[in-house]
C-alpha cells in the first residue's frame, strides 16, 4: 500500500512506465479507494487508450503484470481510440466511470 505522502510518486513513476512500454493515446485516473483510516491509497483505477488492434485480455494482462510491483492496487479499464471515442460521446466509461469526474495523467502529443 502507499500513504498519501508517496502515491503521486507512485503514480508519475507508473504513468512513466507505462508509457514507455505501450505508448498509450492516453491514461487516466478514473478513482482512487482509500482504506478505512483514508490515509493509504488501497487501489487505483486507471484508463489506458491504446492505438491499433489488440487482443484485450492479453493486453490488460501484460499491462497487469507489468504494474504489479507499484505497492498499491492498480486496475486498468483497457480500451481502443475508437471505443473511447464511442463512450465520450455517451458521456461514460463502463461501467458507469464519468470523465469528467477523472483526470488525464498522459496525452500523447
Amino acid at each position: 500500500m502507499v500513504t498519501t505522502s508517496s502515491p503521486e510518486v507512485a503514480m508519475q513513476q507508473m504513468v512513466e512506465e507505462l508509457v514507455e512500454q505501450f505508448d498509450p493515446e492516453k491514461v487516466y485516473l478514473l478513482d482512487v479507494l482509500m482504506s478505512g483510516d483514508q490515509r493509504v491509497w488501497h487501489e487505483a483505477n486507471f484508463l489506458v487508450v491504446l492505438a491499433g488492434e489488440w487482443d484485450y485480455r492479453d493486453k490488460v494482462t501484460e499491462i497487469m503484470g507489468a504494474h504489479s510491483k507499484t505497492g498499491f492496487g492498480a486496475l486498468f479499464r483497457v480500451v481502443t481510440q475508437e471505443q473511447f471515442e464511442r463512450y465520450q460521446g455517451h458521456g461514460y466509461i463502463p461501467p458507469h466511470f464519468n470523465l469528467n469526474e477523472s483526470r488525464m495523467l498522459y496525452e500523447r502529443k
